[in-house]
């Protein structure tokens, strides 16, 4: 049977058994304080930038990705081959005229043509070129050398949807010959068809068959034919800064509390 505490010591025997507790201090933590009537209950802040892996842009089929633009400036050389006409009338008149035809000489059948091109598309479906060819070839019958030559003026129309596109093309200008039948200019005009590649944004690629009809001994005007195949060069005008600032994207606005909470 455990003794028995008096009832005048039970409180200073509680008191010695939990010394600890009596020890203890009153806890002191602040209590949060609302904020003042003058404090903003928005703060500004700037925005942040977005975490994790951008999303992927969609890509666009090449057929699609390269199709004629307006403003673009086209620069290209050619090659390919000139089938001069059997009745052509690319020799000196004195010439002709002296010799009563006896001097008459018909070229090759065809001859190397090189050419240079530049172009200007202010539409992307209308463009004016110029172009300036050179031929040289022989004679059949004495194998004497002459050199043919082109300076012309046309217009292009081509179709605007596609990457690989066709086109017509239709000017006029000189076709001329110096050499071993003299020297002389005849006013010729042009029609063809042909077909462009846009490999990418700067490069094309272009395929083009044309008949050139000029002045003949043998009719009035005599068919010339050319095919070529020629690499040219897309340019841009470089577009113009905007004058002025650039635009600020105003920043988010946070409640203050908020704000306070996020703060460590």
């Amino acid at each position: 049977m455990p003794p028995r505490i008096p009832h005048a010591l039970l409180p200073a025997t509680l008191l010695a058994a939990s010394p600890a507790r009596a020890a203890e201090p009153p806890s002191s933590a602040p209590r949060p304080e609302p904020p003042p009537a003058s404090q903003p209950l928005w703060i500004e802040t700037s925005p942040a930038p977005i975490a994790g892996p951008s999303a992927p842009r969609p890509t666009t089929p090449w057929l699609l990705r390269h199709a004629p633009t307006r403003n673009t400036f086209e620069l290209g050389l050619a090659l390919g081959a000139l089938f001069p006409a059997t009745g052509h009338a690319l020799i000196d008149a004195e010439i002709l005229r002296d010799s009563q035809g006896m001097f008459y000489q018909r070229y090759e059948r065809f001859a190397a043509d090189f050419a240079v091109r530049l172009a200007y598309f202010p539409l992307p479906m209308f463009g004016l070129e110029v172009e300036g060819a050179l031929a040289p070839t022989y004679t059949r019958e004495l194998r004497e050398r002459a050199n043919l030559y082109g300076l012309r003026g046309q217009l292009i129309a081509q179709l605007t949807r596609w990457s690989a596109t066709p086109y017509l093309v239709a000017g006029g200008g000189l076709l001329g010959t110096r050499g071993a039948l003299g020297t002389d200019r005849d006013p010729a005009f042009h029609l063809g068809l042909g077909g462009k590649i846009f490999v990418d944004d700067h490069l094309v690629l272009r395929l083009e068959l044309r008949d050139t009809l000029a002045e003949g001994v043998t009719a009035a005007l005599v068919n010339h034919i050319e095919l070529s195949i020629g690499l040219s060069l897309r340019l841009r005008p470089r577009a113009r800064k905007p004058r002025g600032p650039p635009a600020r994207t105003p920043p988010a606005r946070v409640p203050a509390r908020t704000a306070r909470n996020a703060t460590p």
